[in-house]
């Protein structure tokens, strides 16, 4: 959890650059630049004065490169992740129940009328012999789907 704590800025500052509350600075972008850089030989910077903010359709976009999720992800689901503002990640607090929560924040969509949909793992409370947590069950935000929109 300590981990999380300290992560906590750089999540926050994220989130204000993809919604555009705040603009990459260009120490930022150069940063960026550079790693970019070392992973696409084939990279071109950003031209000079490029509006980088707000970035549209980034958790879409995040989700759909990622290798382990990308498959999951409908053409249906697709339209709704559009809205997707924010991913955040926290530890629940009882020692007794070890699990964490997902929680997906969206803008105002067509799909449904939660601002927050929520998944929370839930973990036994004993470990396996390689000293792992062992998935117990998950629970989830009741969707309130609009009319004719149900995913």
């Amino acid at each position: 959890m300590q981990y999380l704590e300290l992560a906590l800025p750089l999540y926050d500052r994220r989130t204000a650059i993809i919604s555009g509350a705040a603009p990459a600075t260009p120490e930022e972008i150069a940063a960026g630049e550079a790693e970019q850089a070392k992973d696409d030989e084939d990279h071109s910077p950003l031209p000079a004065g490029s509006d980088t903010a707000p970035i549209p359709e980034f958790w879409l976009t995040a989700l759909s490169n990622h290798i382990g999720i990308s498959e999951q992800i409908t053409e249906a689901d697709r339209g709704a992740l559009k809205f997707l503002t924010d991913i955040r990640l926290s530890y629940l607090s009882d020692a007794n129940q070890p699990g964490f929560k997902l929680a997906f924040h969206f803008d105002k969509n067509e799909f449904f009328e939660n601002d927050v949909l929520e998944k929370t793992y839930y973990y036994k409370p004993e470990i396996d012999y390689s000293g792992d947590f062992v998935y117990d069950h998950a629970t989830g935000t009741e969707i309130k789907w609009k009319e004719e929109k149900d995913l």
